[in-house]
């Protein structure tokens, strides 16, 4: 039938006051107009007087109103049509609710009852009711009204979803889905002018289908099904109007197909980013970086191509390629392959990452050390295995167990040494020898002779070293285990002159490379005596931080009766305990050995260790020749320079000493010998200001450098740098040549430019490099160093940024850390006169965490963390280190606590007795310690 007389009532919630509303639902967009958008269609459907039309939205639509606007007019209509829009719910007992416009909660939710109640005032013959909500399909569960088929009429609900589904709006069509498929059906005109749809019929097939359609296309594919309820005697129909110009256009399969591709499309690659992401985020693969070192890279290597944003990370590690297992790893390691997990923490309580690199990468003495430098609770105990012979004896894993056992105990003071030094201690000593030249056993000959030919003397330096670093840490190492030593190596070397002079004593021997080769095996070698020295100075500078005797009665006179017989091992141990030792018989023994070096190197320690007298640094120049001709004069020179430049580091020289070298160097300017009168006036500069010489006319004439210092001579950077160190006064001039190396256009410090001659090595041809050098870099260090805090370079808050940088380089570049030991002192001068209000362990923390990255950065933070702790008082060290432990223990990133572990480690060896002793001797000549 095609009705004349229709009843519209269009009613649209979008702005629902928010305290009605339950958790997951939000006010809405387009309901509003969605009723107003029909309405407005249904007049231009019944435009005739006949017909009412009613819209209600937002606050105006609650349940009184709507129930007002069903009752209204007195004559019945042929067509009622209802548009109800907002939220649907399922409430308790699985009863749907549509949702009206009311402050009160409880009024706001109407269910099916009450809605048939409110639908049973119409008036009209036939009902149409339009359900916009989510669930609306739940509403033909408990309805009664267009189920009872009591009634004469048509009463028709068509529902814009299933029970189970949610009915959507979008801003593609301004309106919900729903609304616009009704719309876009009402105005699709048949052929034939004044066409009418049967709502049971093309109306509700056409909905269907743009609704689903739409869902699909605008909302990932979202199911929402419209649903048809009611008891229908008729075939009620509803009149279409042509469709509006400005009418937004439905969309096709064509562009559905197209729309959902592009959003899968766009969905794939989103989950492929976040799956990226993720990935890069919780793995981790090795890689070998341009600088030599591994490094952890986020991700698998077919991202590495990104190298932006998160891929740009990089943590740098200190192992390299002499770090890893074998050659097959590093090929894995150069290929980039593997793939671990990066998140989460260990046993050691640091990133889990150390555990990959500890089990798959790292060859056994860098993963010991590894293992003991982050804590590892079975770090000690794997130093050391059971053999599996017959009766199993233990032995130790790797040729460092002494000194990661010691370094453990550095680490962790309550840890026990657990033996591990006695293991080795059997495996690399030969005991019951002396130095009165007794017999010995077959059995210890044998020993003696497996020293001799089969262990390497590097080997068995690295055993000392550790040997004296489980000395430093723990009293089981003492006096007596350094006599035995000396006894060994004064026997082993008697066993090797014997077999020598019977090889070059032999007639029948014939000149062979094997023979003159023989001359060269010589042991132990001076690497390995000094070594021994140092074990005894780190017993010393242990018992100097105890505030204990550092050599009783006896244990003096034990070393002492060394000399006799095993003077050459025992000479070189009481140098190492300086003043406490035995000085004189150190300079006897040197000045009647008839060998050429004269002992120098032990005198040389004795100089390190305070205790070098004036006499004896005299006597070496003087038989060296130096007291003779000109020629003679210059050769004893060339052989002493080197000797001299290093004992005037560690003190003044003798102004006697002095007085000779400044005539020396007048003649060689007098000669045309430049250089050579540079190379005097170096170590003439070395002098403290103060001393008796530097009033001689002829060392400010020596001294007087030109005022532009930079760029010049390296020679006249060099001397003006040494001036400077040794506290001479600068003029205005000179000091501002030295402070132009901070000058710099940008904001960064300036580099510094190394060469292959900074590593100590011959050039093959002459390097010709521009900007800062090497040499500058000393200069300007010595020129902190020097300077007091008041008005010094020390306070500039240039000095430390470039220190640290040009340290960080160097180490980089491969320049040895004792040739930079001047500017890791220098920067730790910087930091201690910057820190504000006092240098502190996290202060010391901070130099190794801030550059976490940058293996060669993190190395300078050790270096200048061992030069602030040389620095310091014995109360002041003790305390700072006993911080720097605890941050130790709470640190998380394994590149940042083997840093720390390294600053800990190296704070203690190389803090010994003879940097103590120099710091005491020059107070006057460098800034004030903490």
């Amino acid at each position: 039938m095609k009705a004349q007389r229709t009843l519209t009532i269009c009613v649209g919630i979008s702005a629902y006051p928010t305290h009605i509303l339950q958790p997951g639902e939000a006010p809405l967009r387009f309901l509003a107009k969605s009723a107003s958008d029909l309405s407005a269609l249904f007049q231009r459907i019944w435009p005739n007087s006949e017909s009412k039309h009613i819209v209600i939205v937002d606050e105006a639509a609650s349940l009184a109103r709507f129930e007002e606007a069903l009752a209204s007019g007195t004559e019945e209509y042929d067509l009622q049509v209802i548009y109800l829009g907002g939220h649907g719910r399922i409430g308790a007992n699985n009863e749907f609710q549509f949702l009206f416009h009311d402050q009160r909660p409880e009024k706001a939710a109407v269910v099916a009852d009450k809605l048939d109640l409110a639908l049973a005032q119409s008036r009209a013959v036939n009902v149409v009711l339009l359900l916009d909500s989510c669930h609306s399909g739940a509403y033909g569960d408990r309805q009664t009204f267009f189920s009872t088929a009591a009634s004469p009429a048509s009463r028709i609900c068509v529902a814009s979803s299933r029970s189970h589904q949610k009915s959507w709006e979008d801003p593609y069509f301004k309106r919900s889905l729903f609304a616009d498929a009704v719309a876009r059906s009402l105005t699709s005109t048949p052929s034939q002018p004044g066409g009418e749809k049967r709502v049971a019929g093309d109306f509700f097939d056409e909905v269907a289908r743009d609704v689903t359609r739409h869902a699909f296309a605008l909302k990932r594919s979202e199911a929402q099904e419209p649903l048809l309820i009611g008891h229908r005697n008729g075939p009620l129909s509803l009149p279409t109007v042509a469709p509006e110009a400005q009418a937004i256009k439905s969309i096709t399969t064509f562009q559905t197909l197209l729309r959902r591709s592009r959003q899968i499309i766009a969905g794939l690659a989103l989950l492929l980013l976040v799956g990226a992401c993720f990935t890069s985020y919780a793995t981790w693969r090795p890689a070998l970086n341009g600088a030599g070192h591994i490094e952890i890279r986020p991700g698998p290597k077919w991202l590495s191509p990104l190298n932006a944003g998160f891929w740009q990370r990089r943590v740098e590690t200190d192992a390299q390629v002499l770090d890893l297992r074998d050659a097959v790893v590093h090929e894995e390691v150069l290929n980039e392959q593997g793939l671990h997990a990066w998140p989460g923490l260990n046993s050691a309580g640091v990133r889990r990452w150390a555990d990959a690199f500890l089990e798959a990468y790292l060859n056994a003495d860098t993963a010991s050390r590894w293992r003991v430098r982050l804590g590892y609770p079975d770090a000690v105990k794997r130093l050391s295995t059971m053999s599996t012979r017959i009766v199993p004896t233990r032995t130790f894993a790797t040729e460092l167990a002494t000194e990661l056992a010691a370094e453990s105990k550095l680490l962790q003071p309550a840890t026990a040494l657990d033996d591990i030094w006695t293991v080795q201690w059997r495996s690399n000593v030969v005991t019951g020898a002396s130095c009165n030249g007794d017999p010995i056993s077959q059995t210890q000959s044998d020993e003696h002779d497996f020293y001799l030919r089969l262990s390497q003397p590097e080997n068995y330096v690295a055993w000392l070293r550790g040997l004296a670093l489980a000395a430093r840490a723990d009293e089981a190492v003492g006096y007596e285990e350094v006599a035995k030593i000396a006894e060994m190596f004064t026997e082993a070397n008697r066993i090797w002159r014997d077999e020598y002079t019977g090889i070059i004593a032999s007639p029948d021997e014939p000149i062979t490379a094997a023979r003159i080769a023989a001359r060269f095996t010589e042991r132990p070698t001076l690497s390995e005596v000094s070594a021994l020295a140092d074990v005894a100075a780190a017993i010393a500078a242990r018992r100097s931080d105890e505030g204990i005797e550092l050599v009783t009665g006896d244990e003096r006179s034990r070393l002492v009766g060394l000399m006799t017989g095993c003077a050459e091992v025992a000479a070189y141990i009481l140098a190492a305990l300086g003043k406490d030792g035995d000085p004189e018989r150190v300079v006897s023994w040197a000045k009647a050995r008839a060998t050429s070096d004269q002992g120098r190197v032990a005198l040389r320690i004795l100089a390190a260790s305070g205790a070098l007298p004036d006499n004896a640094i005299v006597w070496v120049l003087d038989t060296l020749g130096f007291a003779g001709d000109a020629s003679d004069r210059k050769r004893a020179f060339v052989n002493a320079r080197a000797w001299l430049s290093a004992v005037a580091d560690l003190r003044p020289l003798p102004d006697e000493v002095v007085f000779r070298l400044m005539d020396y160097a007048a003649e060689r300017a007098a000669r045309g010998d430049s250089e050579g009168s540079d190379q005097v006036t170096a170590i003439i500069a070395r002098t403290p200001e103060g001393a008796a010489p530097t009033f001689d006319p002829r060392y400010r004439a020596l001294v007087n450098v030109s005022a532009d210092v930079l760029p010049s001579k390296d020679a006249e950077v060099e001397l003006a740098g040494l001036l400077a160190r040794s506290a001479t006064t600068l003029s205005p001039a000179q000091r501002d040549a030295l402070m132009s190396v901070l000058d710099t256009s940008d904001s960064d410090p300036p580099p510094v430019v190394f060469t292959n001659e900074d590593k100590g090595e011959r050039p093959e041809a002459i390097e010709l490099v521009a900007g800062l050098r090497f040499v500058h870099l000393l200069a300007f260090s010595r020129f902190v160093l020097g300077s007091g805090a008041s008005d010094g370079p020390a306070k500039d808050p240039r000095s430390l940024p470039f220190l640290r940088r040009a340290l960080a380089d160097g180490l980089r570049f491969g320049i040895r850390p004792e040739r930079l030991e001047e500017v890791a002192d220098a920067a730790a001068v910087a930091l201690e006169y910057q820190s504000n209000p006092e240098l502190d362990a996290t202060t010391l923390r901070d130099q190794l965490r801030h550059p976490a990255a940058d293996a060669a950065t993190r190395r300078a933070g050790v270096e200048i963390v061992h030069a602030a702790f040389a620095r310091m008082s014995r109360a002041r060290w003790n305390e700072i280190l006993q911080g720097l432990r605890t941050q130790w223990r709470k640190e998380r990133e394994p590149e940042v606590k083997l840093a720390l572990a390294a600053a800990i480690v190296g704070a203690v060896a190389k803090t010994k007795l003879a940097k103590k002793e120099e710091a005491r001797s020059h107070e006057k000549r460098r800034p004030s310690s903490l």
